[in-house]
């Protein structure tokens, strides 16, 4: 049903609490795949339906929004997933309590929302809270730890703590073994922000091969196309641009475009339009003489397009015009 709609599925029932279910199912996998294309959609659709048919504080259309959340957070659009999470932590609080999963699973989201958008004091306090909620809940898993660990190291790379932040998941590592199915999303995870740490701190030895082996891990992991393996992609781009190889960047970035547009994503995308910036940035340092004038008028598109896209997406994406501008 990709694309779709679970009303729209030839399978799917008028009931509503059929519906519902159906939404539950296809939201979550959607999200636990990374194909936000398709998840975002439907998680819209599933909390409408479960505010219309349970009312708008009923648990089971709390939850839905808080999953709703969460593919925003994870899909990096934090100033749309904090306008969803911040009026749920009441709510939450209320209906299941304090000590309950789903209030520190929103505390979680929220601390990493608020690093990526640079509320950092309030980041490291979310990140406390929910951490000594899940110490709380326990038993401990092995995956609670792993995803506090990244939460950690991405925070102290914000706070200008890389070399901390790199041996944060250098010692995670042990973790990266596991064969357990349910652990291979965040491996992916950490597995991709350790290159990323290392491109910064310019540790580059082998750093092309492992993106590649990465890349064909989220494969088999996620199946072609998943958002994960489009900012990995990007990430290689990157790693070329940092290294002076813009042609190559360059051409990394046109096939990881080419890719997004045969999958489908939406041209007005956070993602895409970031991608755009820096394909268009990477472009210029290049100095491909002969696309100039096709670049430039890109440019300005992009810019007309970030201005387009609404106030969430633009107030997540200010760093666009200025990478834009450079390009001009």
């Amino acid at each position: 049903m990709p694309g779709g709609s679970a009303r729209a599925c030839p399978w799917a029932s008028d009931d509503p609490d059929t519906r519902l279910g159906l939404l539950q199912v296809l939201t979550t996998t959607y999200n636990a795949l990374n194909r936000f294309d398709y998840a975002l959609p439907l998680a819209e659709e599933w909390v409408q339906l479960a505010s219309q048919h349970l009312g708008p504080d009923a648990p089971a259309t709390l939850l839905a929004r808080l999953e709703q959340g969460h593919g925003l957070q994870i899909n990096g659009m934090e100033g749309r997933a904090i306008a969803v999470l911040e009026p749920l932590r009441q709510p939450l609080r209320r209906q299941f309590g304090e000590r309950s999963a789903p209030y520190r699973d929103a505390l979680m989201m929220l601390a990493a929302c608020y690093m990526h958008s640079q509320r950092l004091p309030e980041a490291e306090q979310a990140l406390a809270q929910a951490w000594a909620l899940t110490q709380k809940l326990g038993p401990l898993s092995a995956l609670d730890r792993a995803d506090y660990l990244n939460n950690l190291q991405v925070l102290r790379s914000k706070q200008g703590r890389q070399r901390e932040a790199l041996k944060i998941l250098r010692e995670s590592q042990p973790f990266w073994q596991s064969r357990e199915p349910a652990h291979a999303m965040q491996i992916l995870v950490m597995r991709r922000n350790f290159l990323n740490h290392q491109i910064g701190l310019a540790e580059f030895d082998d750093i092309e091969a492992r993106s590649r082996q990465l890349l064909r891990d989220m494969d088999r992991v996620l199946g072609p196309g998943s958002d994960l393996a489009l900012l990995q992609y990007a990430m290689l781009a990157r790693y070329f641009s940092h290294t002076g190889q813009y042609a190559a960047a360059a051409a990394e970035y046109a096939a990881l475009l080419a890719q997004a547009q045969a999958q489908g994503i939406a041209p007005h995308s956070e993602v895409l339009l970031r991608l755009r910036a820096e394909a268009l940035l990477v472009r210029s340092r290049a100095r491909l003489d002969a696309e100039r004038p096709r670049w430039r008028g890109e440019a300005r598109q992009l810019l007309a397009d970030i201005e387009a896209s609404g106030p969430l997406v633009k107030g997540n994406a200010l760093n666009l015009d200025s990478a834009v501008d450079r390009s001009l």
